[in-house]
């Protein structure tokens, strides 16, 4: 299993929390998904068949880019 905080800017309230959250856990492999709107962090647990690239690549394509 891995773990990964990731910085979303664009995370600005509850809906933007599940959006990200609801979208992220409909990837094969997630087991669990959780904002931080506060921090504009999301921390996601995952395995194969998900990539962190996927990850990446599902919020870039929703509208919330990962910070560099």
């Amino acid at each position: 299993m891995n773990t990964n905080q990731m910085s979303i800017p664009a995370i600005s309230c509850g809906h933007c929390k599940l959006t990200v959250e609801r979208e992220v856990s409909e990837l094969a492999g997630i087991s669990k998904a959780t904002v931080d709107v506060d921090l504009k962090q999301l921390t996601v647990e995952f395995e194969t068949p998900a990539t962190l690239a996927q990850i990446q690549g599902l919020l870039q394509e929703i509208g919330y880019p990962v910070a560099s």
